[in-house]
């Protein structure tokens, strides 16, 4: 049974001369006399890894739970604490005990190289001596763990494809989970148990649900942008309480049904300083903290009344629990432990004082340093952190990846880092807005209630405070990038601010009682191919990780989505003079600076120095010289060949991990260059030499990816002159004779694409990508076929729950179809239908339909007609084929009201998106041409660009127009497809999956009044399949309009751009 506590944690300080990588330590570790043999001080990383969570089993028996795998465990109360041995790296959030003796651990997060949300459970039946991996499932990151007997229980978390409501549940200890039914939900940060068949949720931007009967309902949430971080159930009281955001506290006492507010007697600066991420009830009482950690507010009287207890610490507090006999403990980042005994002030037991040597403050997670984080924090011990200031609410919430919020934080706490937050407060919630100034600085004021320099300004004095940093890393801006522009303007002001307090805003401090602080200096990260004062190399060795720098932050570059490619640039920074901080004058971020190893801002160092021997700074220097040949050779076309015949030379004798890395940078930057046969060769090479490296699952992914596109399939055979794919069609359809295109300015025959097409339209052109095969994977379909059939065989070995992932499933099932096998195609899709909901089991639906059409089907179908006279190309839309096609709405998503609640301040309150009408397309063909037309009304934000062809170049840049995109999946496996943009100029963009260099020949026509903008196009069947496609072919088919700094609409939603599975139907040739 779980206490109903409270958080925090104690400091002793030891000297120890301990071993590490063979190498003699001398160790200032805090809270480790008792550690067993070895543990704690080897791990310095885990010393000061951030605590999630805690939880007493007794009085004196309690466990602490937190990032990169810690486990402390402390035997008298909470005053000395112990690190245990973990068997897992991942972010550990939640603890739960049943008995002294049985307990579970639960947690994760983004999944290295898939960027696909992970979840870990670990258990123990020995009273938290030892904790082991309980579950080898596939399962969601877990945030909350709570089981009711020693073989029931339920966890909380991440919304996938196959656990669609957040939650699943266990009946045999945690050794297998299944999805808990109910309503598809964003996931949830948060939940209390009354019982197991009862419980409250909340989650990220006021989301709110409850379990009841055995499902999950969503709630209506309360709206707006904050987001709940933790909760608490008050038992006698009957009372559940929630924080958040923005200094959020509600309760309810009507088991979730309504949340009033609970903050009336808190000071208003509480909403703009405070982030609450911890809450304690007991008996009426409630304790709440978070960032920054230097006040627990503590309501004796349920909420009525609120009083500051001041910490003495700044760093943020992540979990409180109350005990009994009137003590309470705090824990939070750094390890940092705080204990209070009998309405006593709070004493810092473990990591008082400690704080961050560097704070990387950037608008957009993607810009992060790795470099940094992994040189200084990871291997040289400097604590370091990351802030992001912008979270990008643009895309709809995707099921295949992790949001961008939390791949941010996994990918730098998985480099020791002590932070990687994104703010809440400034999202960029409409694509393109990041690139109008104008709209952006406005929707910004509307979000802080008219005082953005204010919010910015607090903001930003707040990080500093609470990090104490000696030094500050920005990013130098591009020029169409104003959240950037906006950080480097306000970090001056900031400066001061953070120093000493000054006028409105110092009251904000003084209720926070966070006390002022000084940079001491600033630099600025240089754009790609600048030159700086100071440079980062990314194959530098790093001597205590024994490994080059571009080696170690590669996990952590993928979970962030960026290109394993892109970690072999060179980064540059170059001081910077800001009000109050003169200019650094050194080469170094800390040389000058009092930074002592073991003290306040940097963990404990070897007192000899790790010295890279010969061999290891000669793996070092072979795969720098790789790359220089491959960056060479691959910039010469044919080189390709010769580039492989160096794999084996250059990664003879390299570590393991080292290759592994090198040859999935490789395979990256050559699928970026679309030399798919090359890719292909190295990809094979890494999942044949390296099978169990995290790099080789999704080698293994895109392989699959690749053998099952159709489209990629036929474009690879027109290089050499075979090209095998076929699109599926209805029995007895015949195939029809190829017709002229008709055009506003003449015709134009099939071969005949350079002509010059007249004043409506024009024609776009290039030649296909130039390349050789390689000759080593030259594979065709068939081969191809018993090729991903073995991988795949190979792969349930190495990872079964790798394989079941649902966009893997629908490719397998692509690949039957294609080869005619449709039963066991037909067994993929019932699979997906009973066990996901939302997209996948609507397009599973969709393909069951067209495998047996007396099914009921969920999916959107599009049926286009044949005409036998083409239309004139001259965007007026007036032709016979088009007054008889069916139209394809393009609307806006639809939005639910969120909830009113007078005391939520405006910052809460996204404005709300008036999109002025839908949009509408139509499709039509015949045996030569698939044609497009769109008509869309202007929207009175967006300039009305008129129609020009003038100096259009192949891919333009679109993104500050209005425009619409197609996507065609020909041959249906939901993962490759033909992406082709036309914006309200005329002007074009064009993708075969991820290649952008795919530049088929298409004719586009635009016109354009002051009301409504209309496009038609006609792209020619052979750039899209080998022949026409007879009456009754199915592809799969997306459309969607993006307005910039306005909005999306879509015919299916989510309306993503790129367009992917998830926001497409059918497309049927009638």
């Amino acid at each position: 049974m779980r206490p109903d506590f409270c958080r925090h944690f104690t400091r002793g300080m030891i000297t120890a001369l301990v071993i590490l990588h063979g190498q003699v330590f001398l160790a200032k570790v805090h809270g480790a006399e008792n550690a067993p043999a070895g543990e704690a001080v080897t791990r310095p990383d885990r010393d000061d890894a951030a605590l999630r969570d805690v939880f007493f089993t007794s009085p004196q028996r309690g466990f602490a739970v937190g990032d990169r795998g810690t486990i402390l465990r402390t035997d008298d109360g909470g005053q000395t604490w112990t690190l245990l041995p973990c068997q897992t790296e991942a972010t550990l959030r939640s603890i739960s005990f049943v008995s002294e003796d049985e307990g579970w651990i639960a947690g994760g997060g983004t999944r290295e190289y898939s960027g696909a949300s992970e979840g870990v459970v670990l258990a123990t039946d020995d009273g938290g001596e030892t904790w082991a991996v309980v579950c080898e499932q596939r399962l969601p990151a877990i945030r909350s763990i709570r089981f009711f007997s020693d073989v029931e229980g339920i966890a909380v978390g991440d919304s996938t494809d196959r656990h669609p409501s957040g939650l699943v549940s266990t009946s045999d200890g945690g050794r297998t989970w299944t999805a808990v039914p109910g309503d598809k939900t964003n996931g949830w940060t948060t939940a209390e148990f009354a019982s197991s068949q009862f419980a409250v949720l909340a989650g990220e931007k006021g989301a709110l649900g409850s379990l009841a009967g055995g499902a999950v309902t969503n709630s209506t949430p309360l709206g707006g942008l904050r987001g709940f971080k933790a909760s608490s159930l008050d038992r006698p009281a009957k009372t559940v309480w929630a924080v958040g955001d923005g200094g959020m506290i509600v309760r309810s006492n009507d088991g979730g049904a309504s949340w009033p507010a609970a903050d009336a007697s808190m000071p208003i600066e509480t909403r703009m300083v405070f982030d609450f991420a911890a809450v304690a009830a007991s008996r009426n009482e409630v304790w709440v903290g978070g960032t920054p950690g230097s006040v627990i507010w503590h309501s004796p009287d349920g909420g009525a009344t609120w009083k500051p207890q001041p910490t003495g610490e700044t760093t943020p507090l992540h979990a409180i629990i109350c005990l009994p006999g009137d003590k309470r403990i705090a824990v939070g980042a750094l390890g940092k432990i705080l204990v209070s005994e009998a309405g006593g002030a709070w004493t810092t037991v473990r990591g008082a004082g400690r704080r961050l040597a560097a704070l990387a403050i950037h608008a957009h997670g993607t810009r992060v340093s790795l470099f940094e984080l992994a040189r200084d924090g990871l291997d040289r011990g400097y604590r370091v952190g990351a802030w992001s200031l912008v979270r990008r609410d643009v895309e709809p919430e995707t099921e295949r990846r992790a949001d961008g919020s939390r791949r941010f934080e996994d990918a730098v706490l998985s480099l020791t880092a002590a932070c990687g937050v994104t703010d809440w407060r400034l999202p960029v919630s409409l694509p393109g807005l990041d690139r109008n100034p104008q709209k952006l600085m406005s929707e910004w004021s509307v979000l802080a209630d008219q005082k953005l320099n204010d919010v910015l300004i607090a903001t930003l004095v707040t990080q500093i405070r609470t990090w104490r940093p000696d030094v500050i890393l920005l990013d130098d801006a591009p020029a169409d990038d104003m959240p950037t522009q906006v950080i480097r303007a306000a970090m001056g002001v900031a400066a001061s601010h953070a120093q000493a307090d000054q006028g409105r805003l110092a009251p904000l401090w003084t209720t926070a009682a966070l006390p002022g602080w000084s940079i001491k200096r600033v630099y600025a990260r240089g754009l790609t191919g600048q030159e700086g004062d100071l440079a980062i190399d990314p194959f530098e060795w790093m001597p205590q990780k024994q490994t080059s720098l571009s080696t170690l932050v590669a996990p952590a570059a993928s979970r962030l989505g960026l290109s394993l490619d892109s970690i072999g640039q060179r980064e540059t920074f170059r001081p910077v003079e800001i009000p109050g901080v003169p200019a650094a004058t050194t080469r170094e971020f800390f040389t000058g600076l009092s930074l002592a190893a073991g003290g306040d801002a940097r963990r404990p160092l070897p007192v000899t120095p790790i010295e890279a021997d010969d061999t290891t700074l000669q793996m070092a220097m072979r795969q720098r010289n790789f790359q220089k040949m491959s960056l060479k050779l691959m910039s010469r076309p044919g080189q390709s060949d010769v580039l492989l015949g160096q794999l084996d030379a250059s990664l003879q004798g390299m570590p393991e991990e080292q290759a592994a890395i090198t040859l999935a940078m490789l395979g990256d930057d050559l699928r970026r260059r679309a030399d798919w046969d090359a890719a292909e060769a190295t990809m094979m090479e890494l999942v044949t030499r390296y099978p169990a490296h995290a790099a080789a699952r999704e080698a293994r992914r895109w392989l699959i990816s690749l053998w099952t596109s159709g489209e990629l399939e036929y474009h690879r055979g027109r290089e050499t002159g075979v090209a095998q794919m076929q699109v599926e069609q209805a029995a007895g359809s015949n195939t029809r004779q190829r017709r002229p295109v008709t055009l506003a300015g003449g015709s134009v025959f099939v071969g005949d694409m350079a002509s010059v097409l007249g004043a409506g339209a024009k024609a776009i052109q290039a030649e296909g990508p130039q390349g050789s095969m390689t000759g080593r994977r030259n594979l065709d379909s068939s081969k191809r076929f018993a090729q991903a059939a073995q991988l795949l065989e190979d792969w349930k070995r190495v990872a079964p729950d790798d394989v079941e992932a649902v966009e893997l499933q629908f490719q397998l099932a692509a690949l039957y179809r294609r080869h005619d096998k449709h039963q066991e195609a037909e067994s993929i899709y019932t699979q997906i239908v009973q066990n996901t909901t939302g997209w996948s089991q609507r397009v599973a639906h969709g393909e069951l339909w067209l495998l047996r059409p007396s099914t009921q089907s969920l999916q959107s179908v599009y049926r286009a007609n044949h005409t036998s006279r083409p239309p004139i190309l001259d965007g007026v839309l007036a032709d016979e084929c088009w007054q008889v096609a069916k139209e394809i709405r393009i609307a806006g998503a639809p939005r639910s009201a969120p909830k009113r609640n007078d005391e939520l301040d405006a910052i809460d309150s996204a404005p709300a998106r008036d999109l002025n009408g839908s949009a509408f397309c139509m499709l039509a063909y015949d045996g030569a041409y698939l044609y497009f037309a769109a008509s869309a009304p202007r929207h009175p934000s967006i300039p009305k660009d008129a129609p020009s062809y003038a100096g259009r170049p192949y891919d333009a840049d679109l993104d500050a127009h209005d425009r619409i995109s197609l996507a065609l999946d020909i041959n249906r496996d939901y993962q490759s497809a033909y992406c082709l943009d036309i914006d309200q100029r005329g002007w074009t963009r064009d993708a075969l999956w991820t290649n952008q260099e795919w530049n088929p020949k298409w004719h586009v026509a635009c016109n354009a009044d002051e009301s409504t903008w209309r496009i038609e196009a006609a792209i020619n069947w052979s750039e899209l399949c080998p022949q026409p496609p007879a009456p009754g072919a199915v592809m799969a088919l997306g459309v969607t309009r993006t307005m910039p700094a306005v909005g999306r609409q879509s015919w299916v939603w989510p309306g993503n751009a790129p367009i992917t599975a998830e926001s497409m139907g059918l497309l049927m040739l009638e």
